[in-house]
């Protein structure tokens, strides 16, 4: 009986330990925090030729890294608040998913929307990634 409570013990232990270790998404530097805010405000899509307005309030940066084959090196997601005159998009929160492009060094939009950012792009632009990548930066795809 004591042998089992201590396998148990030591079970939970290192599942709590893998936990710890996983990846989880970080802030960005001041450099990246400009850089992808930039980026987001410049590239947001316009809607049926209207403007469109996004509020960035929370940025954060994917701690893992995409596959050798993938177009990014990086990935972030910015949370913010959204607006537009055509009224496809409701008026409230949004999340933009930017990458840094490998070849230029740019920070580029991804995707943009309402819900399940990111869930219907390639798994060849997160380097077969995807469901890691966009778990650590918060966005849920099932």
């Amino acid at each position: 009986m004591r042998l089992l409570a201590a396998l148990v013990t030591l079970s939970v232990l290192a599942a709590a330990g893998a936990l710890a270790s996983a990846e989880a998404a970080r802030k960005p530097t001041p450099k990246e925090r400009i850089a992808i805010g930039t980026a987001v405000i410049l590239q947001v899509p316009s809607v049926q030729g209207q403007t469109t307005l996004f509020v960035v309030r929370r940025i954060v940066v994917s701690t893992g890294e995409p596959g050798a084959r993938a177009p990014f090196t990086r990935f972030a997601a910015a949370s913010g608040f959204g607006m537009d005159e055509s009224g496809v998009y409701p008026e409230g929160p949004r999340t933009a998913l930017v990458g840094l492009h490998r070849r230029t060094g740019r920070w580029t939009v991804v995707d943009y929307g309402v819900r399940r950012i990111g869930c219907r792009r390639p798994q060849s632009s997160f380097g077969g990634r995807r469901t890691t990548i966009l778990r650590d930066l918060g966005i849920r795809c099932g």
